[in-house]
């Protein structure tokens, strides 16, 4: 596999950094209710310091939706993953989800960094 990014993007975006994570023979069933325990604390964590109205006014979505603008979006109508989920937590939606899917919502919702999931 390769992986390969212009170097334009890191002219625009000089403080950018991207990871990539590969994950192999990994087990994706079960419930693991400490994570469905952790999930539903952060989702109370977000709907007790957030609302809808001013979720752009938090650093990280201001620089997603700054980003999206860059290459020519309408950040209103172009959420990123991040603002999205955070949205959806605000209107009381209720993730059942895949452990894969459980570690993703925590790894977003507590870092605010996009995590783009790809499946080969």
């Amino acid at each position: 596999m390769k992986f390969k990014i212009d170097h334009k993007i890191f002219e625009k975006f000089s403080g950018l950094t991207i990871g990539v994570v590969i994950c192999k023979n990994l087990n994706n069933s079960g419930t693991q209710e400490e994570v469905q325990k952790e999930i539903r604390t952060q989702e109370n964590n977000i709907r007790g310091k957030y609302n809808i109205e001013t979720l752009s006014q938090i650093p990280k979505i201001d620089v997603w939706r700054k980003t999206y603008s860059a290459f020519g979006a309408k950040p209103k109508e172009n959420k990123s993953s991040v603002e999205n989920l955070y949205r959806l937590v605000l209107q009381g939606v209720n993730f059942i989800i895949s452990s894969l899917l459980k570690t993703w919502f925590l790894w977003v919702v507590k870092t605010l960094i996009k995590f783009r999931e790809m499946l080969f």
